[in-house]
């Protein structure tokens, strides 16, 4: 039976949850909308597109684990009363998701196409795949800006300017998708993607940047810096580093066996994801309270939230993939 204090933590994750996960939603829908665009215009070319994912796909989630410490770090800096040090974790959390996507386009840019030949794809598919990856990789930048400024935005619970900018960003996508891909295939569905992450970092640069009441002075006290940041991201990073490198891996055997295969992993796996962007969601959200309840010394809060959000995660994932799911059927003999 639920207590009161329970009662109050599951209305916080969920309240606070729920935004989050329809902006997580709203990424993958990004490159939803891309493959069916690309799918249905330039069907020839959704191979292209897939394999093109499959070198920057690692390096954005990675980054993305990397700025993890933004959400920790200011939710901890507003439980101690330290908003300050918070507005200045956000700056430092810029910087660094600048420096890491620009890093993740000089291995792309240099070696990418060696990289797909040197898996066994064939030099015909290698070549256009890594010229959409070489377009894809320069969206890297924008979108950890995008990113760390959305952490900010959570870890004060305001996740709904977010959310919001990022389906903004998605009707853009279509229309410009509708406009390119025509035109440059796989292509220009990479620079409707560049082009709309560019709009998503300067929305919410400027929406942080150009509030007063999120953004105050900070005195110099108990300063947070990049190690900061990365001693708590480093772990995520490598985590969603490994787990996206597997997908790509997945994509780039695809590829040798042929552009039907690497097409068809493409649109099953975006649509896959939908799935894990709503735990994240809640994840998210208990990471947020877990941080500030630290920050408050409140070790008890800390840990409730922290159990809630590890079970409702658990308990959405199972809602999704639970009901309806047949398994695997065997072919009938006629």
């Amino acid at each position: 039976m639920l207590t009161r204090d329970d009662a109050h933590v599951v209305g916080r994750l969920v309240r606070l949850a729920a935004p989050v996960a329809l902006g997580r939603v709203g990424i993958v829908t990004m490159g939803v909308v891309d493959t069916v665009v690309v799918g249905r215009l330039a069907p020839h070319e959704l191979a292209h597109q897939a394999i093109g994912w499959a070198m920057p796909g690692p390096a954005l989630l990675g980054g993305i684990g990397l700025l993890t410490g933004v959400t920790v770090l200011a939710a901890r800096a507003l439980g101690e009363g330290r908003p300050g040090t918070a507005v200045q974790v956000w700056r430092s959390g810029l910087v660094l998701a600048v420096v890491t996507g620009l890093l993740a386009c000089v291995p792309v840019w240099l070696v990418g196409e060696r990289v797909l030949l040197g898996f066994g794809i064939a030099a015909d598919l290698a070549r256009p795949a890594a010229a959409v990856a070489r377009v894809l990789v320069l969206s890297i930048p924008f979108h950890l800006v995008f990113v760390a400024s959305t952490y900010f935005l959570e870890a004060l619970q305001r996740p709904a300017p977010g959310a919001v900018a990022m389906w903004i960003a998605n009707g853009l996508n279509l229309l410009l998708n509708l406009l390119l891909v025509p035109s440059w295939g796989a292509i220009g569905s990479a620079w409707a993607t560049v082009l709309s992450r560019l709009f998503l970092a300067a929305a919410m640069v400027a929406y942080v940047g150009g509030s007063r009441r999120l953004v105050v002075h900070h005195d110099g006290a108990g300063a947070i810096g990049l190690g900061a940041l990365l001693a708590i991201g480093g772990a995520a990073a490598v985590a969603h580093g490994v787990e996206a490198g597997a997908f790509s891996a997945a994509s780039m055997i695809a590829g040798r066996l042929g552009t039907t295969a690497a097409a068809t992993l493409q649109m099953s796996m975006s649509l896959l994801t939908l799935v894990f962007m709503m735990a994240l969601g809640l994840s998210t959200a208990g990471a947020v309270l877990v941080s500030d309840a630290v920050g408050r010394g409140a070790a008890r809060d800390a840990t409730r939230a922290g159990w809630w959000a590890i079970g409702l995660a658990a308990l959405a994932a199972a809602a999704c993939s639970g009901p309806g799911s047949r398994g695997p059927t065997r072919p009938t003999r006629r």
